[in-house]
Formats: C-alpha cells, sequence, structure tokens
C-alpha cells in the first residue's frame, strides 16, 4: 500500500496469491514500523507460495526503500530495511528470475513498468530462464557379435577375467560340456575375427526373437557387420555365437561352473542381441541462461522408451543411460545453488587388459590366437607388472625396451608386424609372389 498507493486491490492481491477482499483492509493501512516490514519478509520467504511474482514484487519494495519512495512517511531512514531484505534474500540462497520490469496497473495512468536491473545488477542477483528444450528420439544399436579381441575386452570390462583367464574357459565351451550324458560343444570356434554369422545361424536367430522374446524386438532384415571388421582380419571363421540358440544360459547353468555360466551368458547375449532391434530413448536437452546471455548452461537426460536389444544384452552403465531429467518449461527459473567444480584434463590411462587387446587390434600386431600369449609373455618375464588390473613397465622391462629400440628398431616398429601381416595376406590371396 505504501509502495503502490494507487494501485488496485486486485493487483496487490494476485502479487499476494490473496483474494482481494483479503487485502482491502492492508491498501488502508499507511503507516507501517520496520518490525512490521520485517516481519512481512520473513513470512514471504516462509510462504509455501514464495514464486516469482512475490520475488519481484519485494525487490520493487526495497528499491524504492532504498530511494526513501514510502508513500507518506519520506522521512523514515529506509536503509535499515532495504539491508534486511538484501541480506534475507542472500542468507536463504534466492537468485531473483524472470521479467526485468514489474507491470502494474495505476488508477490514474494505467499500465506502467518499474525498471529493476539496475538494483539486480548492483546487488548481483541473476536472472535465469529456460530458453530452449529440445526433445528427440535417439537410437541405440546392437553391437556386432564377439570376435577374440571383443570377448577378451568385454569379458575384462563386465566380468573381471583376465585374456588368459577368458581363452582358457571358451576353450572349454568349444571343446564340450557333459549335458545329459553326452558332449556338447556350446559355442563355435572362438579365435576369430570375423564378425559375420551364417544364414543357418541368423535364420534360428530370427526365429528364436519371434518366438520367444516377441515380434516387436525383431527387425524387418537381417542385421549385417561384415564391413566392422578389424585391421587385417582374415575372417576365416564366423563370429563366436551358440552351437544353438534355444540353450539358452537357464537352461544349461546346472551343467557348468560358475566362470563357464558367466561366459556362456555374455556369448548367448551377445549374438542373440546382434539380430535384435535398436533401443530408443527419449532424449531432453535443457537450455538455461541469463538474461544478457552471459552464461548459458545445458543438461541432457535420456529416458528408456523401448529396449529392444537391451532386453537380452543389458547396458553395465545403466545409470548413464537413463539421466532423468525433470519436467520443465520455457520461462524464468529459482536458481536454489551454484556449484563451482574445477576439472582438469587427464592423461591417458595405463593399459588394462581388455584396453591392451583393443590396442593391438587397431596396430595390426598378432591374431586372435597369440592376443593371450602376448600378454601373458611380458607378464611372466617380468617386463611389466600388473597393479590394480592395470599395467606398470618395470625397470626390467624399460631396460629391453631402449635396448631393442637402439639396436633393432626396424624390428619392434608398430608397422613392422603390421606391414608383414599384409604382405603375408597378399601372398596368400596371389597378389605376391612368395
Amino acid at each position: 500500500a505504501k509502495l503502490m498507493p494507487n494501485a488496485s486491490s486486485e493487483y496487490v492481491a494476485s502479487l499476494l496469491y490473496q483474494p482481494p477482499e483479503a487485502v482491502e483492509g492492508l491498501m488502508a493501512r499507511k503507516q507501517t514500523t520496520d518490525s512490521d516490514d520485517e516481519a512481512a519478509v520473513d513470512r514471504l520467504l516462509a510462504s509455501p507460495h514464495f514464486g516469482e511474482r512475490m520475488a519481484i514484487y519485494w525487490l520493487d519494495l526495497v528499491r524504492y526503500a532504498d530511494t526513501g519512495g514510502y508513500h507518506g512517511d519520506n522521512d523514515r531512514n529506509h536503509a535499515p530495511f532495504r539491508d534486511y531484505v538484501v541480506e534475507a534474500f542472500k542468507e536463504n540462497n534466492i537468485h531473483i528470475s524472470g521479467l526485468v520490469t514489474l507491470p502494474f496497473q495505476d488508477k490514474k495512468r494505467g499500465s506502467d513498468y518499474r525498471d529493476l536491473a539496475p538494483f539486480c545488477n548492483e546487488n548481483n542477483i541473476s536472472f535465469f530462464r529456460v530458453k530452449d528444450i529440445n526433445s528427440k528420439v535417439h537410437k541405440r544399436n546392437p553391437l556386432a557379435p564377439f570376435t577374440t579381441s571383443t570377448l577378451q575386452q568385454t569379458a575384462s570390462s563386465r566380468l573381471g577375467f583376465g585374456a588368459s583367464r577368458t581363452m582358457q574357459i571358451a576353450q572349454r565351451l568349444y571343446q564340450g560340456i557333459e549335458i545329459d550324458g553326452e558332449t556338447i560343444g556350446l559355442i563355435t570356434y572362438m579365435r576369430t575375427d570375423g564378425t559375420n554369422l551364417s544364414v543357418d545361424a541368423i535364420s534360428s536367430f530370427r526365429d528364436y526373437i519371434q518366438n520367444d522374446i516377441g515380434k516387436e524386438y525383431l527387425p524387418e532384415s537381417a542385421l549385417n557387420y561384415s564391413g566392422k571388421k578389424a585391421k587385417n582380419a582374415q575372417e576365416a571363421h564366423e563370429a563366436i555365437r551358440p552351437t544353438d540358440i534355444s540353450r539358452s544360459p537357464d537352461t544349461v547353468k546346472k551343467y557348468l561352473s560358475t566362470d563357464q555360466q558367466k561366459l556362456y551368458n555374455l556369448i548367448w547375449g551377445r549374438a542373440l542381441s546382434s539380430q535384435m532391434e535398436t533401443a530408443k530413448f527419449d532424449r531432453n536437452t535443457i537450455t538455461i541462461t541469463t538474461e544478457d546471455g552471459g552464461t548459458i548452461c545445458k543438461s541432457s537426460g535420456s529416458v528408456l522408451k523401448f529396449d529392444g536389444f537391451l532386453k537380452v544384452f543389458p547396458s553395465p552403465n545403466k545409470d548413464e543411460d537413463e539421466a532423468i531429467l525433470p519436467e520443465m518449461s520455457k520461462g524464468p527459473i529459482n536458481i536454489e545453488s551454484l556449484i563451482d567444480e574445477q576439472h582438469f584434463t587427464q592423461p591417458p590411462p595405463r593399459y588394462s587388459e581388455a584396453s591392451l587387446v583393443k590396442k593391438l587390434e587397431e596396430l595390426g600386431i598378432g591374431r586372435p590366437s597369440t592376443y593371450a600369449s602376448i600378454i601373458s609373455t611380458i607378464a611372466n618375464r617380468g617386463y611389466a607388472e600388473i597393479l590394480n588390473k592395470r599395467f606398470f613397465p618395470t625397470d626390467r622391462g624399460k631396460l629391453i625396451s631402449a635396448f631393442l629400440e637402439k639396436l633393432f628398431s626396424k624390428y619392434v616398429d608398430y608397422n613392422f608386424t603390421a606391414g608383414l601381416e599384409d604382405q603375408l595376406d597378399e601372398i596368400t590371396t596371389g597378389k605376391e609372389s612368395w
């Protein structure tokens, strides 16, 4: 009432979220004490209805208190009340958001606006708003069935198996497990760099998906991964897969050891999922900016819409796939807190068995049958030691590496082995005479 003596009771009521009749008596009062005003601020901050419009109203009140703009008592010292309101806002961690102007109804002059930007700038109060909300469907495609290297990498990251351990278990599954008095090989040959599957296998996979999982999980046509092969891949064998997809992990569990069951479950799920529909996520990106555009904040989150291949081969990082954002709309918002964190660029981590196998494959060093033996050799001979599943070179390893690079640089060069493999492949295909 002191601030806007000519404002309508309807407008003041809208600011306070009260019916007009509830504020008419307040509008008639022209004089209040400092304690009255401070108590009103306290009630406002404690109110569950505290919102943008009430916050802007009180900002305007503070601005008028700062300039002595009370109606009827301009001789009062308003600085203490101004300071009280500013500190109250800061203590409650309130950042006023929204419009920088306050519209109000004046009976004599009609609509008017009071610019609050100077006050907000002086008191370091920021205006934030949701500028954009972008929503789209994100698709995640299934992975190719296992090759030797990808099996070793995945078994290392998901199961904690070393390369040698993985191959020993896979060898046992390939050679055969006794089931009801009969020795049956559960997986195809495990030393392979091919990602293709046989026509018969794909047909049985699609029948299983349609009959046992659901028609909605079956793509219109079979998926082909022949283009995703490693450098120097010979593709003499098809990808690692179950010999019979109907032997699900649950049906053969009682015949397998714990480690065998874990690895078979991994192979079965990866092979079957490679012929299933893509997973679909609703991905939302919310952009929050200040009024002047000086600060831009973005956050993205996804919610699983259709699980697709993840039904049989779930991602180990489920929390990352489903970072759920709250429902929001464009417009002003209050920033409850600002968390300032500093991050530094980290050097590449030391090799684990999985990352070392991946690097060997990228450089074209070795073959599927030699990855595990390469890793075993450098560990068993003391060239490197494994601490917390990471390789650390020993003094012996550093000395030998320096010796070889000095005297046999041609043969320890990364490209030498890869180049030799290329030459052997050309001889195999008849492009070069041996």
